[in-house]
């Protein structure tokens, strides 16, 4: 449903100067969880498929994960700037912001898609903000899907990692 909005797909054309969008299939449904700071990238013994592909300018990401959100909410956070800051990639602790990072929140109502560029160091709620049970009636809800450039370096780098940290999870996981 994400991976094929054509208001989506539009804006993503358009802020790829009509280079074309496509999935790199990964896409998640999260509910009740959330993750401390970190960027969508791939990280730790992944992190060797990015070594050509990735590019810290402005414009040189040309991936984004597409979050569409079922209730209202403000958790939703990230580092103003970050997509444009190399950083290490072992482990998400270089994700995290430093003192005096202009930190943002993204407010949401039900229905709302946020575009966010996959090298942005983001956050979502607090890991005691689902502790408590309070939303096992009523869970919250988000999903999520990749898409990037048609002929993108780091679209290509990310489905082929992504595809080798799945077979990994699933050899693990039987």
């Amino acid at each position: 449903m994400l991976s094929c909005n054509s208001a989506i797909i539009e804006f993503l054309d358009f802020r790829l100067n009509g280079e074309g969008v496509r999935s790199i299939g990964l896409s998640d449904i999260t509910i009740n969880r959330s993750q401390e700071w970190h960027n969508d990238l791939l990280r730790g013994k992944f992190q060797d498929y990015l070594d050509d592909a990735l590019n810290w300018d402005v414009d040189g990401g040309g991936v984004y994960k597409v979050l569409f959100y079922l209730q209202d909410g403000a958790s939703l956070k990230y580092i103003k700037g970050s997509h444009t800051k190399p950083i290490p990639l072992e482990n998400d602790r270089y994700a995290e912001p430093g003192d005096g990072t202009e930190i943002t929140s993204v407010c949401v109502n039900a229905g709302d898609v946020v575009v966010m560029d996959i090298r942005c160091s983001h956050r979502g709620a607090e890991e005691s903000f689902y502790a408590n049970g309070q939303f096992d009636e009523n869970p919250r809800i988000l999903i999520s899907t990749v898409l990037g450039g048609v002929n993108h370096k780091l679209t290509n780098a990310m489905e082929a990692g992504n595809f080798q940290r799945l077979q990994d999870w699933m050899r693990r996981h039987p």
